[in-house]
């Protein structure tokens, strides 16, 4: 009894759908050693996002929002708010950072800000309880608008009296029927004077009186004075406009113009005021007006 030629192996069977691969080669690659930090600046829980906030403007809110890639490879997210008075006295405010990669942070303000000048803030990392203040490393510092989103990177860090100010007209700080009419800015600010007006009305009493404009610095120590070349007799009305031009007098009389310098910058308790030198009873000045360039001036 012969052996058959040949036995029959066993069927190959087709794979399954669930092994085969599907995966592709990634259009991108990661190296995982030798790399650069997402971030240059590493916070830990010791640490505190600060935020100082001045601003002119009444209502204004700043919101801070920031991202942190955590150890763990999340990326975690925070934020608070600060709304300053509105008379350029400083703000603060606190936030605890959790440890990882400082990847971003952001500043905006709520509506109403379209002028540089009202809104100056400063965003800094301190390292330590706040009270100590032990290190701060700085990330931003500007004056914000609304309708855009400020902060680091990308940021400047810029002093308060860079650039353009806020321009604007202000009233007399004082004066009446017997005082000089001065005008100066408040706490924390800094003008440059741009033109300035104010009227004169005399009494019967008769002889001439002159009109003077004057500087004062915050010590009191007069700077620069500049007197009219026209005298204002009795019963008159004369209106008095002083600014970077020259003298002018038109036809009348009555209207009178006062140079000053280019350049007349006031800082805080500086004035700049007009004088009535011949001053009788019952001289009166109308109520003045100057018109100015404003920066805030932070003080710590």
């Amino acid at each position: 009894m012969g052996l058959p030629t040949s036995l029959p192996g066993p069927v190959a069977q087709p794979p399954s759908e669930t092994a085969e691969i599907y995966t592709q080669k990634p259009l991108v690659g990661f190296a995982t050693r030798g790399v650069q930090p997402p971030s240059i600046v590493y916070v830990t829980i010791n640490d505190y996002l600060h935020l100082t906030a001045y601003t002119t403007m009444t209502g204004r809110t700043i919101t801070c929002s920031y991202r942190v890639l955590a150890a763990d490879g999340q990326i975690k997210y925070g934020g608070m708010t600060l709304s300053p008075q509105a008379n350029a006295s400083r703000a603060d405010a606190y936030e605890t950072m959790p440890e990882g990669f400082l990847l971003s942070a952001s500043l905006t303000v709520n509506s109403g800000v379209l002028s540089r000048g009202q809104v100056w803030c400063e965003l800094d990392i301190t390292h330590g309880p706040p009270a100590l203040a032990v290190d701060q490393q700085p990330l931003f510092s500007d004056y914000i608008l609304s309708g855009a989103t400020w902060g680091w990177p990308g940021g400047r860090q810029a002093h308060p009296i860079d650039g353009p100010g806020h321009s604007y007209s202000s009233p007399a700080s004082a004066g009446g029927a017997n005082f000089p009419q001065p005008f100066g800015p408040s706490t924390n600010r800094r003008w440059r004077v741009v033109s300035g007006s104010v009227g004169l009305t005399t009494s019967a009493t008769a002889g001439n009186r002159q009109v003077a404009v004057q500087v004062w610095d915050s010590l009191g120590v007069q700077g620069i004075g500049h007197a009219s070349p026209v005298l204002q007799p009795a019963s008159t009305t004369f209106f008095y406009v002083f600014g970077n031009v020259p003298f002018y007098t038109p036809a009348g009389g009555t209207q009178v113009v006062i140079p000053l310098e280019p350049d007349v910058f006031l800082e805080q308790a500086a004035v700049i005021e007009t004088v009535d030198i011949g001053f009788l009873a019952g001289d009166a000045w109308t109520a003045g007006v100057i018109y100015v360039e404003e920066w805030i001036l932070p003080t710590s």
